[in-house]
């Protein structure tokens, strides 16, 4: 198995040549915006309200000082302990799907009359249906992006409170939404190498992670339909949200009660608990992917970034396990931790809400949906149209997956992916989520990044060897010994060294890539030397 499956080799394998060419278009990329300045800023946000300090004097100053502690905090943890950032994350998991399950069983006991009388948009069902048709793509984000919404009024008059959004850039913001709030199902993705048995212990779990998920939001957003009223859904300028009104016509029902002033201030601390869940387990799997991308050698000091140190490891009581000392990528963790507080400091003229809009709409847009178009759209032509045996080399992979059905799935999400890519252009109709920021600032700055993986690629393959005694006239050498332990008859990494050198440049030579591969028990060597990615099967010798 290797060590991650994220858009890395997929990229690479699409796009071959020009060489390394979409390896730095999409580590720049992703080394930029990949990182936990987004939900730090959401955990700030929503411990202040959770204290009832929503008014509080430099309120922005101090949801950015808490994002600081939080990012750096995350980055110690997993920098020092590993197991323990894992525990960490499995129990934030847990208060995450529980807090789901609640909100669900408020809405069943409100339905059932526990909280008096509803008036919710499920009881009006002419209004009911049109909402369905016409707002949908507006509330499946609400769990991941309720912090978002809920400064939204503040910049929205009523005069364009209906209809805000209901144009092909208003989807397109809702769409990214989406991504964001659905886009933990790929993180396992992110360090499959590091899965004990990954074929028998990933497959089904994350097909059945995703349903239970997926059937959860669906819930909640049926206990939403059930409590609020069809008005706080439709018009943004009732000064309040949908899962606020949730909880204050819930548990929040009797207004003499101390719960209808905690029951907001509870629902924020919920909010602040699912988005540190999301910092932990971002540090964990994006630290992993920027070390991948160092261990391309596209970075400087790429050694550093590429290598693991030994993290603590403490066993249970009377466990009879050995305790054995487990890899940290501390190099990218400090990467992953730089970029973050660039982002965080560098949006400190932009207010706190604006600054998570703006991050969230970056990182779906470039991450997420211009690289998700560019696979999805890449793997129907390997297949279709590519001469390069794909569909032969799908077929052998055991995968027993009818053709048309992949080429179909990629094709859908390509298309889907390409929409907002393209709708972001548009120019909207009405105002949008943030009108203190400008339209086409998404599309801008991710194009720009674009534009400087494509210059980080110029300087690292034309100029970098043409300059300095270390480079000039020598090549790339990337040398990665593996060692491999064998799980259900397949191969499956236990450990990597790497190695950078650049030696002298023979005519006609390129860049290579030299992978020696052990067994676990050392009896077995295959050296593998390919100077395309085609060939990487070719000139083996055990």
């Amino acid at each position: 198995m290797p060590p991650d499956i994220t858009n890395i080799p997929q990229l690479k394998y699409i796009f071959e040549k020009p060489r390394y060419l979409s390896i730095c278009v999409f580590g720049i990329a992703f080394i930029l915006l990949a990182n936990v300045a987004t939900n730090s800023i959401s955990f700030g946000m929503s411990v202040l309200d959770a204290a009832g300090k929503t008014q509080i004097e430099h309120h922005d100053d101090i949801v950015r000082a808490i994002a600081i502690a939080v990012a750096t905090g995350s980055c110690i943890i997993h920098g020092v302990w590993r197991q323990g950032g894992i525990y960490i994350n499995n129990i934030l998991a847990v208060m995450k799907i529980v807090i789901l399950l609640l909100i669900f069983i408020l809405g069943m006991l409100a339905s059932s009359g526990y909280f008096g009388p509803m008036n919710g948009a499920m009881k009006t069902h002419t209004s009911f249906s049109k909402f369905m048709i016409n707002r949908i793509f507006r509330l499946l984000p609400v769990i991941r992006t309720i912090s978002y919404d809920k400064y939204l009024t503040q910049f929205i008059d009523a005069k364009d409170a209906e209809g805000i959004g209901a144009d092909a850039y208003g989807y397109a913001e809702s769409f990214l939404a989406i991504l964001f709030a659905w886009g933990g199902f790929n993180q396992a993705n992110y360090v499959m190498g590091e899965i004990d048995d990954p074929r028998k212990r990933y497959k089904w779990p994350a097909f059945s992670a995703v349903a239970i998920v997926s059937t959860l939001y669906v819930l909640v957003n049926v206990a939403y339909f059930i409590v609020v009223p069809e008005e706080i859904f439709t018009n943004l300028a009732t000064n309040s949200n949908v899962a606020h009104q949730f909880f204050l016509k819930t548990l929040g029902h009797n207004k003499s009660s101390p719960w209808a002033e905690r029951a907001p201030r509870m629902l924020s601390a919920f909010m602040a608990i699912s988005s540190l869940g999301n910092v932990i387990v971002m540090t964990y799997t994006a630290a992993r992917v920027k070390q991948e991308i160092a261990k391309e050698g596209i970075l400087p000091f790429r050694k550093f970034f590429a290598s693991s140190v030994k993290s603590f490891r403490f066993s249970w009581w009377h466990s009879k396990k050995e305790a054995l000392p487990e890899d940290i990528p501390l190099g990218a963790l400090i990467l992953h931790l730089i970029m973050s507080l660039i982002l965080i400091l560098a949006t400190w003229k932009i207010s706190a809400i604006g600054t998570y809009g703006l991050l969230v709409d970056l990182y779906s847009y470039a991450i997420d949906a211009i690289f998700g178009a560019f696979v999805g759209l890449g793997l129907v032509y390997m297949r279709l149209f590519s001469g390069r045996g794909w569909a032969k080399h799908s077929a052998a992979s055991g995968f027993k997956i009818p053709s048309f059905v992949s080429t179909t799935c990629a094709f859908i999400y390509g298309i889907a992916n390409l929409y907002p890519v393209a709708a972001k252009w548009v120019p909207p109709q009405s105002k949008t989520r943030t009108p203190t920021i400008p339209w086409y600032m998404t599309g801008l700055v991710s194009w720009t990044i674009m534009i400087a993986g494509v210059v980080w690629w110029i300087v690292f393959r034309k100029v970098v060897p043409k300059f300095g005694r270390s480079h000039k006239g020598r090549y790339l050498l990337v040398t990665r010994k593996l060692w491999f332990h064998a799980e259900n008859e397949y191969k499956v990494l236990e450990y990597e060294d790497i190695d950078f050198r650049w030696p002298p440049r023979e005519e006609g030579m390129e860049d290579t890539l030299l992978e020696e591969t052990y067994n676990a028990d050392d009896t077995e060597v295959m050296i593998r030397r390919h100077d395309d990615m085609r060939d990487r099967n070719d000139s083996n010798i055990s």
